[in-house]
């Protein structure tokens, strides 16, 4: 005589959400079924009962054996590896551009554009180091300047900036875009009288 082999689906609430679970086999396999499903152990991946601590569902897919993170639908270990929009990385970096995993000790990342040397700073999608260069307003000056006008860099001690124009003068006050001594020249409504 065969065994009588019993399939039902069981409706129960874990979290607060609703799930179903499906549970077939003799007899003491469902209640064995039942059990699990009822214990606070269990949960549900895809229509296939796990325990949470010994596995880990991504998505839908079950892997066999507890990594603890997904990447979509691949369970991983985020002490040994890095995910970086969906895309895994055998190597723990650390950090993310866009899908590429990197180490800050020794790259950059600028606006999703990942730079082969720490620079530390970035203009735009440019990785640069802001002791011998500086960014002003999205534009890369190759030299040090200290202070910006408009897109320029320029150093306070020997320029003015006046009103987003740069004027290589020493002259310390600005009438309008152009800077002027006030000791020799006064400025009038904008305009040097």
């Amino acid at each position: 005589m065969g065994m009588l082999i019993i399939e039902t689906i069981i409706w129960y609430s874990k979290t607060n959400q609703e799930k179903m679970a499906t549970c077939k086999g003799t007899f003491t396999a469902l209640l064995m079924c039942f059990a699990l499903i009822k214990s606070t152990q269990a949960d549900l991946c895809g229509n296939v009962i796990y325990s949470p601590a010994y596995k880990t569902c991504c998505n839908g897919v079950l892997s066999h054996e507890w990594k603890g993170s997904c990447c979509g639908t691949v369970a991983y270990d985020r002490a040994y590896k890095t995910c970086c929009d969906g895309v895994l990385s055998h190597e723990w970096k650390g950090s993310c551009c866009g899908t590429v995993a990197y180490d800050r000790a020794y790259k950059t990342c600028c606006n999703g554009v990942l730079s082969h040397e720490w620079k530390g700073s970035c203009c735009g999608t440019v990785a640069y180091d802001r002791a011998y260069k500086t960014c002003c307003n999205g534009v890369l000056n190759q030299e040090w300047g200290g202070s910006c006008c408009g897109t320029v860099a320029y150093d306070r001690a020997y320029n003015k900036c006046c009103n987003g124009v740069l004027n290589r003068t020493w002259e310390r006050s600005c009438c309008g875009t152009v800077a002027y001594n006030p000791a020799f020249k006064r400025c009038c409504n904008g305009v040097l009288c």
